[in-house]
């Protein structure tokens, strides 16, 4: 087994597709991977200059992780479709423990729509945990969030919006402690995987999941996602998706998992 020792490793690569398209992913948002193996060939540098993926030593993991730039559009996908393509035939193997984070990006966000994204999410938890593996739902690095409504709605302006998300805890499932570092919400609580439909998949669903909860108001998001049952929060996530074949996936994570 090779590991990215600290020092070992490269930089991802700039992304900037000359004609950008958005049919598959169904959203204009930007995004970030992370990657997580516990198993990686000794010729994991194979992969340098061959994606745009960057590689780097990561300490909750025997492994390594690789990490994509900033990616967006239809061809973004794709990059995640290469990466994993690439990453299967030299037999990395994330295995028990790894993790792939997905970083959404904020940047273009008010206070009050940074505020409907995170409500979202909060009313949303037990859904997203109910397709993660039960040895990820409290796990070290992916815990569940500690606010909720009562501590965003009183926020008006970007300095209150700044210290609430300072104080928050970085290994949340949810990490809104992202956004002073990156200005990204960072999902982290999905297990470790190299099938490129289950990344691109999860990308899909949280990339329009957050762009429906950006230009939804308070009392709407509260109406249909507040107090509801898993179900319930189902039927609105396939609305919201309106993807057969991703909202078939997720309820199957769902099946296996819960």
């Amino acid at each position: 087994m090779g590991y990215i020792d600290c020092g070992e490793g490269w930089g991802a690569t700039r992304f900037a597709p000359a004609t950008p398209t958005y049919d598959r992913i169904g959203s204009k948002r930007r995004f970030g991977v992370e990657l997580e193996y516990n198993e990686i060939p000794n010729d994991y540098d194979y992969l340098e200059g061959r994606t745009v993926f960057g590689a780097k030593e990561d300490c909750s993991v025997d492994g390594g992780e690789f990490v994509s730039p900033i990616l967006y559009a239809d061809q973004g996908l794709e990059a995640v479709d290469e990466f994993c393509r690439l990453a299967d035939s030299r037999g990395f193997d994330a295995g028990s423990g790894a993790g792939f984070h997905l970083h959404l990006d904020m940047t273009n966000e008010t206070t009050d729509s940074l505020k409907r994204i995170a409500l979202g999410y909060h009313y949303t938890h037990k859904m997203w945990m109910s397709m993660i593996p039960s040895n990820r739902r409290e796990y070290t690095y992916s815990r569940s969030h500690s606010w909720g409504r009562s501590n965003i709605m009183p926020i008006e302006n970007s300095a209150q919006w700044g210290n609430f998300y300072n104080r928050q805890d970085r290994y949340d499932w949810c990490n809104i402690y992202a956004y002073g570092q990156h200005r990204t919400f960072e999902i982290r609580c999905h297990e470790g995987v190299n099938d490129s439909k289950s990344v691109n998949d999860w990308v899909v669903a949280h990339a329009r999941f957050a762009d429906a909860m950006s230009e939804t108001s308070v009392g709407r998001i509260t109406r249909t996602l507040g107090n509801k049952k898993i179900t319930e929060l189902f039927r609105e996530l396939r609305a919201i998706i309106k993807d057969d074949s991703i909202s078939e996936h997720l309820k199957g994570r769902h099946r296996r998992y819960s």
